[in-house]
C-alpha cells in the first residue's frame, strides 16, 4: 500500500487489487484510518483494535493451470481457447485430433478475456498423430505473425481490452 501523511495531511493508498484506504493525520502524527473504498479481490476484516485488508486473489503464487506437457489440454479447434477469468493463467494445448498443422477454425482463437491485464502463457504440445496447432496473427489475437505451436514453443499474451496482444514468445 503507498501514499504517507501526517501532521494534519490527508493520506491516500491504493494496493495492486484497486483498494483504496483514506487516512487522516493527527497533530501528533498518528494515522487514524477514516474510509476504504473495496476493490476487486479484496475483503475487509475488522476487529475493536484493528482493520486488516486481506486480497483473496491476483498479486501472486502461482497461476492458474490447465493442463500440463504430460496431459495437455486437448481442444476442439471449432471452439478454440476459452480462459477462465483468472488474471494469470498456463495453458498446455494440443489439438483433440488431426496430424500437422491444425488451425483453429473458430470465429476466435482465443474468446475475450475478461479484464485488461489479464495474462495467458499458451504452451504448444504435439500430439500423438503429430497434430499441431497454428495460431494466425488475427481472430482476436496479435502476435506479429503466424506461428505454429509444436512442442516446447510457448507464447506470452495480454488482452488489451479489445484483442490478446502477444507480449513474448519462445519459439
Amino acid at each position: 500500500m503507498g501514499g504517507s501523511g501526517g501532521g494534519g495531511g490527508i493520506s491516500g493508498g491504493e494496493n495492486l487489487d484497486g483498494g483504496f484506504g483514506i487516512f487522516a493525520g493527527t497533530t501528533s502524527g498518528i494515522m487514524q484510518f477514516k474510509a476504504i473504498v473495496q476493490g476487486p479481490g479484496m475483503s475487509i476484516t475488522s476487529t475493536p483494535t484493528e482493520i486488516i485488508l486481506e486480497a483473496t486473489g491476483g498479486g501472486g503464487g502461482a497461476p492458474e493451470a490447465h493442463g500440463e506437457f504430460s496431459a495437455p489440454e486437448n481442444l476442439d479447434p471449432t471452439v478454440g481457447l476459452v480462459p477462465s477469468s483468472a488474471g494469470d493463467q498456463v495453458w498446455f494445448i494440443s489439438p483433440a485430433s488431426g496430424s500437422g498443422a491444425v488451425p483453429f477454425s473458430s470465429a476466435l482463437q482465443i474468446a475475450a478475456g475478461s479484464t485488461v491485464g489479464q495474462r495467458l502463457t499458451v504452451f504448444g504440445v504435439t500430439n500423438g498423430t503429430g497434430g499441431f496447432f497454428t495460431l494466425v496473427d488475427g481472430a482476436g489475437i496479435s502476435s506479429n505473425g503466424n506461428f505454429n505451436m509444436i512442442s516446447g514453443q510457448c507464447i506470452v499474451y495480454m488482452w488489451n481490452g479489445a484483442v490478446w496482444q502477444m507480449v513474448s514468445n519462445a519459439i
